[in-house]
């Protein structure tokens, strides 16, 4: 059963790709909110393996552990290759300020919105 959510909430989502870096109880509540509006995909991103189940309880359709990329490869270049040529919305629940400041690379440029802790960082035209 899916909830009625409101269209300026759910207009531009449905069918969207999703990432959430970070399965904490904020990056779940990323993950259920992407179900409830309708993301074809969501993506949650973690680096404890331990999380996946719950990622999925919540809705995600794929677990990515970063760590066990192979060798070399950028989690940006695995999530586009994983797409087909990017994401519509990005989640970082990770509470790690550097990917905010930019001292971390990650896939915010291939991105049509970012949200940060539940506050939009970027929004690509």
């Amino acid at each position: 059963m899916r909830a009625k959510l409101s269209p300026a909430l759910a207009h531009d989502s449905e069918g969207s790709t999703v990432a959430v870096f970070g399965c904490g109880c904020v990056g779940l509540s990323c993950i259920n909110a992407a179900n409830l509006v309708g993301a074809s995909r969501v993506i949650a991103i973690d680096v404890n393996p331990g999380k996946e189940s719950w990622a999925r309880k919540f809705g995600a359709t794929d677990f990515i552990n970063p760590r066990e990329l192979p060798d070399g490869k950028r989690i940006q270049d695995h999530l586009v290759e994983l797409t087909d040529g990017g994401l519509d919305y990005t989640f970082d629940a990770t509470g790690n300020v550097s990917h905010a400041k930019g001292t971390t690379p990650t896939p915010f440029s291939l991105t049509r919105g970012c949200v940060l802790a539940g506050r939009r960082h970027a929004r690509r035209t």
